[in-house]
């Protein structure tokens, strides 16, 4: 370290020319490689994926995990933390998210996976859901509203309202731009790819409805025939020959 501090290389013309003359050709493609780390530091003072410490079956991940344990137990940190802490940094690093897109495609798919798990529970369901209408009497019990048919038999009034989870889905769809404009499979798109308009049908200049205003319409539809149920209900208790035949029923 002395002799290297002490020197002050070439001070004359001559001995700068000759000095930068040994730099022509240099670096050879076999001298950059191996050369091509002598930048990285020594690594004492190198960063770990600190917040995840190596607990082998410990994390929820571990059971999908495939790195053997023992060599894991033996390590700093969780060598897959670890993976995905050094590629976090390259991206952010290098202002490159390509790093990133095998960990993003893998999110995706494990979210579209889920997607379809919940529309197959909700077409199961089914839709509207559909449900006995149940008020509370003067004692406070609660009764299943009921009319008398035409036939004489008992009939229930029911509530319809559409499944809670139709609405959260259709918003995780949107916001994943998996609509069906946003993957340009509307009739919108299909024309401007064949502006002829050869085997696609005119329907017209009128704006489509999105399927979000379709859920609104279809919750203020399932309102308005609550409440048109409600109203038939009160009529129905209302109605004098009704009211006559459950007096000689409980008279008799």
């Amino acid at each position: 370290m002395a002799a290297h501090q002490a020197a002050t290389g070439p001070i004359t013309p001559e001995g700068k020319a000759a000095s930068a003359g040994n730099l022509v050709g240099h670096p050879t493609p076999e001298e950059a490689r191996l050369t091509r780390f002598n930048a990285m530091k020594h690594g004492m003072n190198a960063r770990v994926a600190q917040y995840f410490p190596p607990k082998p079956g410990k994390y929820a991940f571990c059971g999908q995990c495939d790195v053997d344990r023992t060599w894991c137990a033996e390590q700093p940190a969780c060598a897959k933390q670890t993976e995905l802490f050094m590629l976090h940094h390259a991206a952010v690093d290098q202002r490159n998210p390509k790093h990133l897109a095998a960990i993003h495609a893998d999110i995706l798919a494990a979210v579209t996976a889920a997607l379809q798990l919940c529309l197959q529970a909700v077409l199961g369901e089914g839709v509207l859901i559909k449900q006995p209408r149940v008020e509370m009497d003067r004692e406070g019990n609660p009764v299943t509203l009921t009319y008398l048919q035409a036939d004489g038999t008992k009939g229930y009034i029911y509530d319809y309202q559409a499944n809670p989870a139709f609405k959260p889905i259709t918003d995780l769809i949107s916001r994943l731009g998996l609509s069906m404009g946003e993957l340009g499979l509307t009739v919108k798109a299909s024309e401007e790819d064949d502006p002829a308009g050869a085997g696609n049908l005119g329907l017209g200049s009128a704006p489509r409805e999105s399927l979000e205003d379709f859920n609104r319409r279809l919750l203020a539809t399932m309102d308005a025939m609550r409440d048109k149920l409600g109203r038939a209900a009160t009529n129905l208790r209302k109605d004098p020959v009704l009211i006559e035949h459950e007096a000689q029923g409980d008279g008799a």
